[in-house]
């Protein structure tokens, strides 16, 4: 993974998302007024980076992503761009991740109160980093069961994306993660990028 992540600026990702934003508005499928984005682990960080750079954008939420530090030399961490951010975002953290310590969630959820930006960052106790994984063993599996998939009715991330009145057009950066989205659930995932809700038939290819 850090052979991909770590050869990639946020300017190029922030630009890649942009573009799939504009293909999913003029493929008529999507309506991008309504857009929102979620993101796992170096997704999850880049969920928050997308928050800081796209005024279009409605509701994010981000799993687990790092918010002290940066993949690419000279990019900014979450941190330092809180003054930015443009949309509510929902941050889900567990308790034991070891790359993540509570203190810089409780830093992050304070940076946000002071910046006077809508937002919220849940920690589930006793939770180690990829909760949502399921392939991460047995410990993940459980967590992932009382917290929900990302796609599942009630789980935070919906229940989230709802209050925040976004559509069901979602773009999934849920990089190394993707199979994690349930394939029966509502939100198609479209390879790569975008999610769509109407279906697997009306995907994008």
């Amino acid at each position: 993974m850090d052979n991909v992540v770590k050869k990639v600026s946020d300017a190029q990702v922030m630009g890649d998302l942009d573009a799939s934003v504009a293909y999913a508005k003029a493929s008529g499928k999507a309506d991008t007024s309504r857009l929102g984005i979620t993101g796992f682990c170096w997704g999850g960080r880049t969920v928050w980076m997308y928050a800081a750079h796209n005024p279009g954008l409605k509701a994010a939420v981000a799993w687990y992503g790092p918010l002290d530090r940066s993949y690419y030399p000279g990019d900014k961490s979450v941190l330092d761009v809180v003054k930015d951010l443009k949309a509510p975002v929902l941050g889900l953290y567990g308790g034991a991740d070891q790359g993540i310590p509570v203190e810089t969630v409780n830093k992050m959820r304070d940076a946000l109160r002071a910046a006077k930006k809508p937002g919220d960052l849940i920690v589930y106790p006793d939770t180690p980093h990829g909760f949502n994984a399921d392939y991460r063993g047995a410990t993940a599996r459980r967590r992932r069961k009382t917290v929900g998939s990302a796609c599942d009715p009630g789980s935070p991330c919906t229940e989230w994306s709802d209050a925040s009145v976004i559509a069901p057009y979602v773009l999934d950066i849920a990089v190394g993660e993707a199979m994690s989205l349930e394939p029966s659930c509502s939100r198609c995932v479209v390879r790569g990028v975008v999610s769509l809700e109407r279906g697997c038939s009306d995907a994008l290819t």
